[in-house]
């Protein structure tokens, strides 16, 4: 049996938002596949990522989130507005100032 190493990924969306029905349909969505909306960093502290951007900790690669996110944008938003998707690898320096 092999150990498999977890990586934690920001996934942020951008599209045209028409209504806040938009935006929760993206978080319903994208929270019933496991993604957050918070992440803690080493020491406990809880960093919120911000509007349109959630944590997702996978054994899958970087790729392979990017066209996950896709596919649940596509779900979320429809086939006529597909986002533009980033995944990034979740680094909590950058929201230190955030958790204060």
């Amino acid at each position: 049996m092999s150990a498999t190493s977890t990586t934690c990924y920001v996934v942020s969306f951008l599209y045209d938002e028409k209504s806040l029905a938009d935006l929760g349909k993206l978080n319903s969505t994208l929270t019933e596949a496991g993604y957050r909306t918070t992440l803690l960093d080493d020491e406990g502290h809880a960093h919120e990522l911000g509007t349109n951007s959630f944590g997702y900790v996978t054994a899958l690669s970087e790729e392979e989130v990017l066209h996950q996110a896709k596919g649940l944008g596509e779900i979320a938003l429809g086939k006529d507005r597909i986002p533009q998707v980033e995944v990034k690898e979740w680094d909590p320096a950058m929201y230190k100032n955030q958790s204060k």
